[in-house]
């Protein structure tokens, strides 16, 4: 789900140098681990969020996956900016979606502009992004063989 492997003395450490950005669990009088919050109901409310929530970029590989896939093994990502735009929680639907913005030729690459973006099942984008992909020509492909 993240990209954050802490546990234990790990997460301690992490901690300890500024406990005061860290919140105090009521129940236990613990410190919590900020990044706690993308795991757990308790920690996100103690945070001021009513559940956990996916990280940033969980919601940006989402996106990333999408294209990869529909781009196929011989292209190449060549740029992407991606924005997280709402909470997404754990426990909602993620729809990918996309469209083709541009085609276009530049330096002698065959390139696509594609607008992505992860839609909720209430329908509100949390995540979107802008893609830049290269694409294999015709005359390229045929050339390597």
């Amino acid at each position: 789900m993240s990209c954050y492997p802490y546990a234990f003395a790990i997460k301690w450490a992490a901690m300890r140098e500024h406990l005061q950005h860290h919140p105090i669990d009521p129940e236990t009088g613990e410190y919590r681990f900020r990044r706690d919050w993308h795991y757990e109901d308790l920690a996100a409310r103690l945070m001021g969020f009513p559940f956990a929530n996916a990280a940033g970029i969980h919601n940006e590989m989402m996106l990333v996956h999408a294209v990869t896939d529909w781009m196929g093994d011989d292209a190449f990502v060549k740029a992407m900016d991606s924005q997280d735009r709402r909470m997404n929680f754990l426990g909602d639907m993620t729809w990918v979606k996309g469209k083709v913005a541009r085609k276009f030729v530049e330096n002698g690459e065959h390139l696509v502009d594609l607008e992505v973006w992860g839609e909720n099942q209430d329908g509100v984008v949390h995540t979107k992004a802008h893609v830049i992909v290269k694409l294999v020509s015709k005359a390229e492909y045929k050339s390597s063989f």
